[in-house]
């Protein structure tokens, strides 16, 4: 049986959101697999031992992981797809649309305070499932009041699109590692902006995969969700 532990995870550091933390979290449920948001060709270029000293604001997860590395022998494998990395003119001009709204800087604010303070116990709560609606809620208030409505509504539905394009194949491509590979317990660190949209695949397709997998979904160590 694979046995494969979804975690919820944040991209940058911020008091107890740290990749000492994510370390624990990752220690305690002793994978054999670490499964990875990051495409092949960038897995293989930082993990080479070309690759030099990561820098201070590399991504946490690539952090935690290294160190997990030299401590413990357990495979970890890239599973996200390649996408266009520069950003549109029309996706940046959106952006800022959300950053310079007066309730998203509230959100965020909000955001970050609970990141600092709970860390990853946020991530993985239902609160956080709350707390990503409500962000969906203010970005769309945002683009139907605008006067650029058709562009930034465009704009949003390609973002959307390929996120779930990302999903779906990160999806497949664990499912595809299973067909080949054995092992009993591993974990899947994601990104959390795509956690409630990734239970909802897990259990969807749980019952047409032909690899039988055992999801167990993280939720911190919060008394109350």
């Amino acid at each position: 049986m694979y046995n494969i532990t979804l975690i919820s995870t944040n991209h940058s550091e911020g008091g107890r959101c740290n990749s000492a933390e994510l370390f624990k979290i990752i220690e305690s449920l002793r994978p054999e697999v670490i499964f990875e948001e990051m495409p092949s060709k960038l897995h293989s270029l930082v993990y080479s031992d070309s690759f030099p000293a990561l820098p201070d604001d590399a991504p946490l997860e690539l952090k935690c992981v290294k160190n997990y590395l030299q401590k413990y022998d357990v495979k970890n494998i890239p599973v996200d797809i390649d996408v266009n990395p520069i950003r549109s003119n029309d996706e940046i001009f959106m952006l800022k649309a959300f950053e310079s709204d007066e309730a998203h800087k509230k959100f965020q604010r909000e955001y970050n305070a609970l990141k600092s303070a709970e860390g990853f116990d946020f991530f993985n709560s239902h609160k956080f499932i709350n707390f990503s609606d409500r962000q969906t809620q203010i970005q769309e208030k945002i683009i139907e009041s605008s006067t650029n409505k058709t562009i930034l509504d465009k704009v949003y539905k390609a973002f959307l699109w390929e996120i779930e394009l990302r999903e779906n194949s990160m999806l497949e491509n664990i499912h595809s590692y299973c067909k080949e590979s054995h092992f009993e317990r591993g974990v899947f660190l994601l990104g959390c902006g795509h956690r409630k949209a990734m239970m909802e695949k897990i259990f969807r397709v749980k019952e047409l995969s032909e690899v039988r997998l055992s999801w167990n979904i993280y939720y911190g160590n919060l008394t109350s969700p």
